[in-house]
């Protein structure tokens, strides 16, 4: 996915779609921030005096000083915070050299770059400065941007908050210290989702697994525990690339969460009635497999999580890693497991490194008692 990213930028860099600009501007702008910041912030295009010299967004001009200020006001940074992008790439001048509005040909060139950049990230949030990046992110015709300044609105799962471009404010035509008020409300919204997704614990996502899950016909079941800690491993894994950080204790080599504290977490459910563990009768074809199945409490309790819609992308995730590796049997999700992630594998772990994890898997007996000892055990034992 880097390379998608990299050659992405190399493409923006490299862009001559839009004749005028290009023998006009000084560089290409592409954007920049943590692809992993859940707050994308689109403007218009960079400015003549700023980004189109620095190549960086918001920097050197006053709309820059401004947008520094903001960030600062909400608690947020550029590089871990934001994802700082704009509409057009370039800097569009006029014939006198001064900044201009790009045209509509010159927003429909560079737009698909944009929708990248979002498809790529999947933001929680997206603020749009000024009325061009508003009108194309919500897909509406906006007759006054101050009706819809700080408005928060819904659009394909995404909170859209539509802001007056920081160069209206520059000019004079907005209060600036209301504006930078205003602003703090894109910081609060960030530690909001921080905090919701903070919610979100290990059991839930064991929970969400069970829920998304589908085995012999009968919805929120998974059959096996070598299933059932693969796809935790694979959706764990997932969830980590999209940026969301599993608190489970992964031991690498077991390809999964450390089995010990997996198998404890499952027998806190059942003991509080989330799921059921079930032992069927002996199967020949599939030997003999537990069943862990989501109750209607296990249901309730995720029903009242993802009432905010906070984890709504996160279950789709989960659901998603479910359906692509459902039709595997036992043997062929454990082949592709090892084999995809063979470094992993507990060949490939340093000797010593391998003697200290299988001591602390509590699997190994104590090697102290000797054969005939461990025979007068038994003995005592019946």
């Amino acid at each position: 996915m880097e390379s998608l990213w990299s050659q992405l930028t190399r493409n923006i860099l490299n862009c001559q779609r839009c004749k005028v600009i290009v023998n006009a501007r000084s560089r290409p702008v592409p954007s920049v921030g943590s692809t992993r910041a859940k707050i994308i912030i689109v403007g218009l295009a960079p400015g003549k005096d700023g980004a189109d010299l620095t190549g960086i967004p918001f920097t050197r001009d006053p709309s820059g000083e401004l947008f520094d200020q903001m960030l600062s006001i909400a608690g947020l940074s550029r590089d871990q915070d934001v994802f700082v992008t704009n509409l057009v790439k370039c800097n569009p001048k006029d014939a006198s050299g001064r900044n201009r509005t790009p045209s509509k040909e010159e927003i429909k060139n560079c737009l698909p770059y944009l929708l990248s950049e979002i498809e790529y990230l999947k933001p929680r949030v997206i603020v749009t400065f000024g009325r061009s990046a508003t009108e194309i992110l919500l897909d509406e015709k906006i007759r006054n941007m101050k009706e819809i300044h700080g408005v928060k609105r819904f659009k394909d799962g995404m909170l859209v908050f539509p802001f007056l471009h920081p160069s209206y404010v520059i000019r004079g035509a907005y209060d600036k210290e209301k504006y930078l008020g205003e602003f703090k409300t894109v910081g609060s919204i960030l530690r909001d989702l921080i905090k919701e997704e903070a919610k979100l614990s290990r059991l839930d996502i064991l929970l969400l697994l069970l829920k998304n899950s589908s085995e012999g016909g009968m919805e929120g079941r998974i059959r096996g525990k070598t299933r059932l800690q693969k796809l935790l491993f694979l959706v764990q894994k997932k969830l980590s690339n999209e940026g969301y950080k599993a608190r489970y204790a992964f031991r690498p080599y077991l390809y999964g969460p450390y089995s010990r504290e997996l198998y404890t977490d499952l027998e806190w459910l059942r003991m509080n009635r989330l799921i059921e563990v079930r032992t069927p009768p002996f199967d020949e074809k599939t030997g003999l497999m537990t069943d862990f199945v989501i109750t209607e409490d296990g249901k309730r309790r995720l029903a009242d999580l993802m009432d905010s819609g906070a984890h709504k992308d996160i279950d789709s995730i989960i659901r998603n890693v479910i359906n692509k590796y459902a039709q595997m049997s036992v043997a062929q999700l454990v082949e592709f497991v090892h084999e995809e992630f063979s470094d992993y594998n507990l060949s490939n772990l340093e000797s010593s490194r391998k003697q200290i994890n299988m001591r602390l898997d509590g699997f190994v007996h104590d090697k102290s008692i000797s054969h005939d000892d461990s025979k007068k055990v038994e003995k005592k034992e019946l």
